[in-house]
């Protein structure tokens, strides 16, 4: 597989598997397909006599330089987006790691035996919020009858209904308070998070020359276009895509020096691609 290439720079064998998705995949085979019907075309009617002329036999040498650029195009940018997204997973770890341990250092912690006297104090007030729910319950239902209009509450159960109350909120704080480990873990993971959000930078850059960033769309577009129409339009050499200028790789740079290793070494390999593919093409005049 071709895309081995540029993981092997990357030291990616076992993404190896997953680097050629669907979408690539889908995109190769219609592709290739694409070439594969020009060349049986070439056995066919006029076609196959215009491809013996010179503009013919021009037009299938360039087409399988055309081919090579092609999937040169796919392959590097499925390479170069994989290097940043990787290199991000890295740095993002890396700073989600030292969040983690500044945080864990930072943020305070109540002692185990605290939390083991509070988990018993929840219980103890638990119960006797149990005890004294019980006890306003019998006061209500046994007080005394009064006249319409007026209140059957006593003094006895105003204070066991207060009580009761009470004692359910202490034993409520006492277990929140025995369980702080929970929400300070959660807390310690919010704050890590937004601590890897804040400090870590996506940055990247294209690795063609060319900045405009739909230009090499366009030119897999010209000649998927022009392989496809050759059977009918009978290109002349003339109007054949030039192909020297997509193996372009960007200069080294001095934001270079600050890239990831991995996308250095991948402008390395593409620039001396570069050198080989564009001596072939000056070779057989396709410059």
């Amino acid at each position: 597989m071709r895309t081995n290439t540029w993981l092997g720079i990357i030291t990616l064998n076992q993404a190896a598997q997953t680097f050629q998705n669907e979408e690539l995949r889908k995109r190769d085979i219609a592709r290739d397909a694409a070439f594969a019907k020009a060349h049986a075309a070439a056995q066919q009617g006029q076609f196959a006599m215009w491809i013996q002329t010179p503009d013919g036999q021009r037009f299938e040498r360039w087409s399988h330089h055309a081919l090579e650029v092609s999937r040169a195009i796919d392959d590097r940018q499925a390479a170069w987006d994989l290097a940043w997204e990787l290199d991000v997973l890295e740095r993002q770890e890396a700073a989600r790691e030292e969040a983690r341990a500044e945080l864990e250092a930072t943020t305070p912690e109540v002692p185990a035996d605290q939390k083991k006297n509070l988990r018993g104090c929840g219980f103890i007030m638990a119960a006797l919020a149990l005890v004294l729910g019980a006890v306003w319950i019998f006061l209500v239902v046994t007080a005394p009858e009064t006249a319409p209009g007026e209140s059957s509450l006593t003094a006895g159960s105003v204070v066991a209904f207060f009580l009761a109350v009470g004692a359910g909120l202490l034993a409520l704080l006492g277990f929140l308070a025995s369980g702080s480990d929970t929400a300070r873990s959660s807390k310690i993971d919010r704050d890590v998070e937004a601590a890897v959000d804040q400090n870590v930078v996506i940055e990247e850059f294209p690795w063609h020359a060319n900045p405009d960033e739909g230009f090499l769309d366009e030119r897999q577009y010209r000649i998927a276009k022009t392989v496809e129409t050759a059977a009918e339009k009978f290109p002349r050499a003339g109007k054949l895509l030039h192909l020297k200028g997509i193996y372009n790789t960007r200069p080294a740079q001095a934001d270079e020096k600050d890239a990831p290793e991995s996308i250095q070494r991948l402008l390395v390999a593409f620039r001396e691609q570069d050198q080989e593919r564009l001596a072939v093409l000056e070779r057989e005049r396709f410059g």
